[in-house]
């Protein structure tokens, strides 16, 4: 993929990403909290880390789509865009700046959607 077409793709998915947060909930809490909840979202194992799965996952359950035309290896080269240091596996440090530079209130918005999957989880299961 050219670097016209990788930033094209890697723009709609942010701008979606911000959209689908931004319908879920408002950011209500301090941006240090939301990225420390944020990653906790994202890290479903609690490893520590982020593998590729785990950031499809949690993109999926947000409902954030790819553009029209897209393949399926572009949500691979967003996270290896993010996975600065390339272990494979997006680090705390790694995702807080990817949210901070790219959507200064994203986190807040994965952190409450976390919030109320989480929620909605424990009730799920009671039934």
């Amino acid at each position: 993929m050219s670097d016209k077409r990788f930033n094209q793709v890697l723009l709609s998915f942010e701008n979606d990403l911000k959209r689908k947060l931004d319908q879920k909930c408002p950011s209500t809490q301090e941006k240090s909290l939301f990225l420390s909840k944020t990653f906790k979202f994202f890290d479903i194992q609690n490893r520590g880390s982020i593998t590729c799965d785990q950031f499809k996952r949690a993109v999926q359950k947000l409902g954030v789509v790819l553009p029209t035309g897209s393949r399926d290896n572009d949500l691979d080269m967003i996270f290896s865009h993010y996975d600065e240091s390339g272990d494979g596996a997006i680090d705390y440090k790694e995702l807080a700046k990817a949210l901070e530079a790219k959507h200064s209130d994203a986190a807040d918005k994965i952190v409450q959607a976390a919030r109320d999957q989480r929620q909605v989880a424990p009730q799920q299961a009671q039934q």
